[in-house]
C-alpha cells in the first residue's frame, strides 16, 4: 500500500526534456511521490531516463489517449490525501 500523503502527477506529450527535468526537480522535495504519465511521446526513452534518475515513476501509455484519460490513469496510482497536477 502507498503511504504517501502528497503526490504530483505530470502528464507529458513530446515534452522538452530539460523543462520536464526542471519540473520534477522543483516538485520532488515538496511531495512524497511523483508520477509521470506519458501520452505517446516520440521521446519517451528520454523521459524514462529522466524519471529513473530522479526517484519518480513513469507510466508509458504508448499512444495519445488525451489528457483526461492520462490524468485518470495517473490518479489511479495514488492512494493519498492530496494530489498536485502539473
Amino acid at each position: 500500500m502507498d503511504n504517501s500523503k502528497i503526490g504530483a502527477l505530470i502528464v507529458t506529450y513530446n515534452p522538452e526534456v530539460s523543462k520536464l527535468l526542471s519540473n520534477i526537480k522543483a516538485i520532488s522535495p515538496q511531495v512524497d511521490r511523483v508520477v509521470v504519465v506519458d501520452n505517446g511521446s516520440i521521446n519517451y526513452k528520454n523521459i524514462i531516463e529522466v524519471t529513473n534518475g530522479l526517484n519518480s515513476e513513469m507510466i508509458n501509455l504508448g499512444k495519445n489517449l488525451g489528457i483526461a484519460a492520462a490524468q485518470n490513469i495517473g490518479m489511479s496510482f495514488f492512494c493519498i490525501e492530496v494530489l498536485i497536477g502539473l
